[in-house]
């Protein structure tokens, strides 16, 4: 008679069922690229990661933007670094190339932002790489690189190192890009743990509620694509209650990545959402084109 996996009458489980088990796990933790750590126990969670929101406005970490009515920003996301093999030099000698001619336009580029999954795994050797790629951008084409957490980047206690390694050491924050009555403010969202949490999102509301400006938010988590809803926010009422937040205090764009695909939404004009397809994908970034006085924005995509 075939053994089962739980006798019921001695309420003990089988060695099958244990060895089946822990099999799953190892494939799980494998495939997935998390430490045993964030299995069993994760001891920074994104309330105590993104409790109090990081201004850089009047420090040195803030984009020079003063007087810049247009202005363009390089996008990227999902670059993944350690994994699939990929040259993000493509992407600097690409920026290094597309300077010039934005100039021309009357676009100067001002900085780039990458939404999240700086690397693939977590872990500090591809924090320092990911570091490395910020500041050869910064020495070869003159362009500050901001960056959001992304889900892959807490594996392995990542945190740690991407708070130590990659600027401005924060997974919340903030800054103002000036222009006369015309200021637009930028705000970089924690959403690797496929939530804003309580302390990030009273924050937020909170900041909200007193900056009358424009706002571009950026978040590694989608709120809603046309093609999928499986890699967005699956806390229906926190993505309702951002939905409604973002219509209500003059948020016009929002930039997210995680589903690795060209996508977004609009919110019958309240604002843009603008998904980024992966950079390990097809060499993938884009540019925001920006006319702070007139109130407009746009995108151009890129294969490099």
């Amino acid at each position: 008679m075939k053994k089962a996996l739980f006798d019921r009458s001695s309420g003990k489980i089988s060695v099958s069922f244990l060895l089946l088990a822990i099999a799953m796990m190892v494939i799980f933790l494998g495939g997935c690229s998390y430490g045993w750590d964030e299995f069993f126990y994760r001891k920074n969670s994104v309330n105590s990661r993104s409790d109090r929101i990081l201004d850089l406005d009047g420090t040195d970490s803030a984009p020079k933007t003063e007087g810049c009515s247009r202005y363009s920003v390089v996008l990227f996301s999902d670059i993944h670094v350690g994994g699939k093999k990929n040259d993000p030099d493509v992407l600097i000698d690409w920026m290094r190339v597309q300077k010039p001619l934005l100039e021309q336009e009357g676009f100067p580029i001002e900085f780039a932002v990458c939404a999240g999954d700086l690397t693939y795994s977590g872990i500090r050797s591809e924090y320092k790489d990911y570091a490395a790629i910020g500041e050869r951008m910064e020495q070869l084409a003159g362009i500050r690189l901001y960056s959001v957490l992304g889900n892959h980047d807490v594996y392995n206690s990542g945190w740690d190192d991407y708070e130590d390694l990659v600027f401005p050491y924060s997974s919340y924050y903030r800054f103002t890009t000036p222009s006369g009555e015309s200021n637009l403010s930028w705000y970089f969202l924690d959403t690797a743990s496929g939530t804003l949490g309580t302390e990030q999102l009273e924050d937020l509301f909170y900041r909200f509620k007193h900056d009358s400006n424009r706002k571009v938010v950026v978040t590694h988590f989608p709120l809603l694509l046309k093609s999928s809803m499986y890699y967005c926010l699956q806390n229906i009422d926190e993505r309702d209650m951002l939905i409604d937040e973002f219509c209500r205090n003059d948020v016009k764009v929002l930039l997210t990545g995680h589903a690795h695909i060209e996508d977004g939404y609009n919110y019958n004009g309240y604002f843009e959402e603008v998904n980024l397809e992966s950079y390990i994908k097809n060499y993938a970034a884009t540019i925001l084109y920006v006319d702070v006085q007139n109130g407009t924005f746009r995108v151009r995509r890129f294969h490099l």
